[in-house]
């Protein structure tokens, strides 16, 4: 099943008090893990959108979304996050994409990716720094 949220990938990302909220492409596989990921984004102020398939993904990103950061599993069929990761940097190398594992061997395969690594398990406050550094260090503008 290919979950897309209930953020449309086609309208503007909302505005809180004149800022454009900021907005994440969200990629994993398993759905509740996704639905759990989006609802903390949530939590945090940041829109989303959610898709399980990587190469919907690749799509969402090529089309020149507003998007402020990737967060993709590492461990997914067909295309996984580290060659993933690989295919946005050759469209949008500014974009950052942050890769959640729970292996350890993938740190640096995710590093070498040019994405930033995110072991699981993590909490909001791990993910909100996280989100809040790729922030701060001058991304992408869509």
């Amino acid at each position: 099943m290919n979950v897309v949220a209930r953020y449309a990938e086609c309208t503007p990302a909302a505005m809180t008090n004149g800022m454009r909220t900021p907005r994440a492409l969200v990629v994993d596989d398993n759905d509740d893990f996704l639905c759990t990921i989006v609802q903390t984004l949530l939590t945090i102020g940041w829109d989303s959108i959610a898709v399980s398939d990587p190469q919907r993904a690749l799509a969402v990103c090529s089309d020149g979304g507003e998007i402020d950061v990737v967060l993709a599993d590492v461990v997914m069929p067909e295309l996984d996050g580290i060659e993933m990761a690989k295919r946005i940097k050759a469209v949008r190398p500014n974009l950052p994409v942050v890769l959640m594992t729970g292996y350890a061997d993938m740190v640096d395969k995710a590093i070498a990716a040019g994405a930033i690594p995110l072991l699981k398990p993590f909490s909001m406050l791990a993910l909100e720094r996280i989100l809040s550094d790729t922030r701060e260090s001058g991304v992408e503008d869509a």
